[in-house]
Parts: C-alpha cells; structure tokens; sequence
C-alpha cells in the first residue's frame, strides 16, 4: 500500500517504499534485478542490508546491479566471504568516501574483475548480466550479447519466448529489441508491450496519430521507428570501435553447463552477425 507513481495516472505504480517494524520508510523497495544481484547472487538474505545497499548506490549515482555483480567478483576472488553482508555494506560506503576499493567496485564488475584477476565474470560490453540465465533462457542471451547497450533485459525482454532451447531464439530477441526501441521512442513505459491484446497496437498507432498529426496505418509502421533506432546506436558503436564482433556473451557461458541437460549456451555466432548486419541493408 506505501507506493507511488513515477507519473499521473500510471496503472502499475512500481515503485514502492520499504517500510521497518514500525511502518516507517527506511529506503525504496530495490527492483527485482537489483535485488536479484545483492541476494541471491551473493548468497545474502538479510533484506534490510539490502535495501541500504541499494538506496547507497542510488545516493552515489551508480548501477546497483553492477555493483552488486562487482561484490559477487569480490566474493570469487576471496576478498569478502560468500553471504557477508555486513561487510558488503562496509565496502559499498567506501564508494562514496571514495576509498579505492569503493573506487574500484564503483567502476563495475568488469573493471573489478581485471584488477583482482577474476576471468569467470557475467558482463557484455562492460555491462554486468541481470538474474536471467542465457542458458535457461536461449533468447535473453541473445539480448545480453547483441543489443547495443551491453546485457540490458529491458532491451530486448524475451525470457519466456525460447527456453533453453537455441532455436529461434535470434529472432525472438531481434523482435522484442526492435519493439522495444520503438516504445521507448513513443515514450511508454516497458511494462507494456504490443503484445498485451490484439486491439492494443491499434490503440497506439491511433493515440500516435491524435497526439502527433502522423498519418500511421498500422503496428509495422511504428516498428519501423524501432528498427531505424537500432540502426542508429548500431552504427554509433561501430564508430566507437564496438564492431558486430562485440556481441558475444562470456567464455563461460558456452562452456559451463547448468540444469539436468547440462545446457549451454548454443545459438551460433554467425546468427548472432546477421542480425545486426541485416541492419544496414
């Protein structure tokens, strides 16, 4: 009951307090992927450390997600002892005393990574992997490698799409990241998708046409727009030096299997290529 709305007239109302024993607000409720990355990933229970580590994190201006993968890196390199809580919090204060460690974890998994000579970590393009599995979850890890950004779910969310199976996954992904930018371009939340009812696309183009003056006919006319955008931050990476090679997931995740068919993560490279090259046709 102690949430509130990021705008007027918003249905979903994610964001939520976190209250203590006596109903008073102590922090903001962490979003399931942050959450995921201080509990599960580093084996703490302890929800109130949790909360304070995130709201720190937000304070200081940094991703809690990928602090939360650089404790983890942390963990594997023997630096901190699996499930401490206590001192995970102590190192995420340092980032905002500006300690060198907290320097350092304040920066990412992957820079924490290269400092402590920790080769097993879960990041595309500098960016640390959010609580899906690309193994269980063949489409997400298409996501994780290929969009633009680096291992961001909300790209590109195809979780329940492909499985643990790699066929299909390429294009399942490829859709929902070109669905994605072109809601974001039109400016509604990522919570909703195209996909809510057959009736709701028309409903979009027409509230598009009203509010705009656009003469769109139908739901490929906007994904259009979604389509050009990933063509615009695709190139803009290649010009930085992020070539279509960049869109690879880590070592491991090819290598490791996980689950009672020891699944890996299978979709082949040259699918991964040809999606993004298919762009600049």
């Amino acid at each position: 009951k102690k949430n509130r709305r990021c705008c007027y007239g918003c249905p979903i109302g994610c964001s939520r307090y976190w209250l203590n024993e006596e109903g008073e607000r102590i922090g903001k409720r962490p979003e399931y992927e942050v959450l995921w990355s201080h509990s599960a990933n580093l084996l703490i229970d302890d929800l109130d450390k949790i909360v304070e580590m995130c709201d720190l994190e937000d304070d200081y201006g940094v991703d809690g997600m990928d602090v939360g993968m650089a404790l983890s890196v942390l963990m594997e390199a023997g630096i901190i002892k699996w499930g401490d809580a206590e001192k995970c919090l102590e190192i995420v204060k340092k980032i905002g005393s500006g300690d060198y460690l907290g320097r350092i974890i304040g920066c990412g998994a992957e820079l924490t990574a290269r400092v402590f000579g920790v080769d097993r970590v879960a990041t595309s393009k500098g960016q640390s992997l959010s609580g899906y599995d690309p193994r269980m979850s063949q489409g997400m890890g298409v996501t994780y490698s290929t969009n633009p950004q680096g291992s961001d779910n909300t790209s590109g969310f195809c979780f329940f799409t492909s499985g643990d199976k790699p066929e299909g996954a390429a294009q399942a992904s490829f859709d929902a990241q070109i669905e994605t930018a072109a809601f974001d371009s039109i400016g509604l939340c990522g919570l909703v998708g195209f996909h809510i009812s057959d009736e709701f696309p028309n409903h979009i183009v027409t509230m598009m046409n009203l509010r705009l003056g656009t003469n769109f006919k139908n739901l490929e006319d906007i994904l259009k727009i979604g389509r050009a955008v990933l063509k615009t931050e695709f190139e803009y990476n290649n010009l930085c030096g992020i070539s279509v090679f960049a869109n690879r997931l880590p070592h491991f995740f090819y290598r490791e299997g996980v689950g009672e068919n020891n699944t890996k993560f299978a979709v082949p490279n040259s699918e991964l290529d040809s999606l993004y090259t298919s762009l600049r046709e």
